[in-house]
């Protein structure tokens, strides 16, 4: 599986800039609203009591008691925009709390700037509001004013001579935040004023590159005009045209290309604005792009990974579609692992997986993933009980029984898979294939059973069972020592008598399985099943029940499911093949 790529998602913070980025639980209680910490005359304020307000603080109620936020009455009152509560705190206390900041760093004058209330603007200036106080993330007030949407209390800023360049602790500035708004009215008051049209925050975007993330194509077209330099990067080198790609903002694309963005510019690791497009599923976008000459062949260094590769293991079909017919090699390999973009697709995507095999995919092809032992297609589609994906496969022609370390059926048994395990099987898997580790797809099956290591249900983990054995599976394997769970005295304390009830209908009178259920028996006094079971290991066994075994053995497990083949009656096809059980 290919780890995402690293790109950037570059997020524009609220009105503070980054406290979003700060999850600390200091900060998340500063910034909720408790009404329990919230005074009598903090409560008047922002509902615009005044008649409470005026009698509350005639009969000696304080009016500098914050709540949990650091809010006083007078913050109450300017973010709620009431001017009448303004203007009677202002006249109660005004030189002491008038330029008070919150816990974090807001001052009222800051928070009726954001909320766009211009009379408690103008009121808290009337008294003389310091303009350049800032909060904790040095937010000036012409960024705020944007934030608040306000033109009226941005031209108040604008005319006290406030930086119209200034920057936050993360380097967000006032044509950043109308980039991000998609206020043209903001950024050309800004320009006139002298603002910086290609600014960078510290993550190396600059307004333009704001206006393409955020898909504000009108004021993209702007700086533009206004002669934002187009070919400005991140500090990843990603170009505006590059997080257009990501965000599948195809009018941004548009605009971006007339204007000569080269659609081959690249981030650190070479990925370029298709290779953004095809991991996002944004097939316009990619049409786009390859019109306008991108390559889809391109690949990042040194991991040689295609846009193929990406839309594959998304399994965004339309992509994977495009990408092929402009000529990427289906066969592509990357560095690490030497993965092919169907090794991907196997992992749930069955229309791409068709799609990759139609178009010549090998599906025997073998490969490593990281820190993982080296797979086929067919056994990373197993592994993930990818039903669909691995019938296609199976269909196609992967090898069934084409093994690394282990064999696809032995995964379909590790899952308790007994979809996978028939569509194996159907397709001629060895039933009795056994691994570098000595393991069949029985002995697997059978040891996740008693130790309780699988997902699934306790009846579908015995319906594999069942399946195995009924299309070749050799009891034989999990005797002699073979199967740990049968040794192991941990495992026998969860063993199961419907287990051993079904192996039975296997075998004969094998001394190994007698004393496995006198052994269990006599731990279990009080389980009837299991003195059930002792009974009939200490009975012998019909003719008929040996005579199907031997028939079964003398056919060869390779065979068994031809057995419907033979020219024989209904009847003894049907018990041969166990349809009874």
């Amino acid at each position: 599986m290919l780890v995402p790529y690293h790109f950037r998602v570059f997020k524009m913070a609220d009105a503070t800039h980054n406290d979003q980025e700060n999850n600390h639980n200091g900060l998340q209680f500063f910034d909720r609203i408790d009404d329990l910490t919230t005074s009598n005359v903090g409560l008047a304020a922002r509902e615009g009591d005044e008649e409470t307000l005026k009698r509350l603080l005639a009969t000696g109620s304080p009016c500098d008691v914050s709540d949990n936020r650091g809010w006083f009455p007078l913050h109450e009152a300017a973010a709620a925009g009431q001017t009448g509560c303004l203007r009677g705190l202002l006249e109660h206390k005004s030189d002491e709390l008038l330029d008070s900041r919150a816990y974090t760093g807001e001052t009222a004058l800051f928070l009726a700037s954001v909320n766009g209330h211009v009379e408690c603007v103008k009121m808290l200036m009337e008294f003389g509001a310091d303009v350049n106080v800032m909060n904790d993330e040095e937010v000036n007030l012409l960024v705020v004013a944007v934030k608040g949407g306000s033109l009226d209390c941005f031209k108040i800023f604008l005319t006290c001579s406030l930086d119209v360049n200034s920057q936050d602790v993360g380097g967000w500035s006032a044509l950043h935040e109308a980039a991000f708004a998609g206020r043209e009215d903001f950024i050309e008051m800004l320009l006139s004023s002298g603002a910086n049209i290609n600014i960078q925050n510290s993550d190396g975007a600059t307004p333009l590159f704001t206006a393409a993330q955020y898909g504000n194509d009108s004021c993209l077209k702007l700086l533009l005009k206004e002669a934002a330099d187009i070919n400005l990067l991140t500090v990843d080198k990603a170009s505006p045209l590059f997080i257009a790609a990501q965000e599948g903002l195809t009018n941004c694309i548009n605009t971006l290309l007339a204007a000569g963005a080269n659609p081959e510019t690249s981030v650190i690791d070479g990925a370029t604005p298709l290779h953004a497009a095809a991991e996002r599923g944004h097939h316009e976008c990619i049409e786009i792009l390859l019109n306008a000459g991108a390559s889809a062949c391109a690949a990042t260094s040194p991991e040689k990974i295609t846009p193929l590769h990406l839309s594959s293991q998304e399994g965004h079909y339309k992509c994977v579609e495009l990408l092929l017919a402009a000529g990427v090699n289906v066969h592509a390999s990357t560095q690490s692992g030497n993965m092919t973009p169907i090794c991907l697709a196997c992992q749930g995507h069955a229309d791409c997986t068709k799609l990759l095999l139609d178009w010549g995919a090998n599906p025997n092809h073998i490969y490593e993933d990281v820190d993982v032992l080296p797979k086929t297609p067919l056994m990373v589609a197993v592994e993930g009980d990818c039903v669909d994906c691995a019938k296609i496969l199976a269909e196609r022609g992967a090898d069934v029984n084409r093994a690394t370390y282990t064999s696809p059926l032995i995964l379909a048994a590790q899952n308790s898979s007994c979809e996978c395990s028939k569509i194996l099987l159907d397709f001629g898997a060895d039933p009795n294939f056994t691994d570098r580790g000595k393991n069949t797809a029985l002995s697997i099956a059978v040891t996740r059973f008693c130790y309780g290591h699988s997902h699934k249900t306790h009846q579908a983990q015995l319906e594999c069972i069942k399946l195995l054995l009924k299309l070749g599976a050799s009891v034989d394997q999990l005797h002699g020592g073979a199967c740990v769970a049968f040794r192991d005295p941990i495992a026998m304390k969860v063993q199961s008598p419907d287990l051993f009830k079904l192996l039975l209908q296997f075998e004969g009178n094998r001394p190994d399985t007698r004393e496995l259920c006198r052994a269990n028996s006599r731990a279990k006094r009080t389980n009837l099943n299991w003195r059930r079971l002792v009974r009939l290991t200490n009975s012998p066994r019909s003719l008929q029940h040996f005579c199907r075994l031997v028939i079964r053995k003398t056919i060869d497990s390779s065979r068994v499911q031809r057995i419907p083949e033979l020219p024989v009656p209904p009847s003894l096809k049907q018990f041969l093949m166990y349809s009874d059980l």
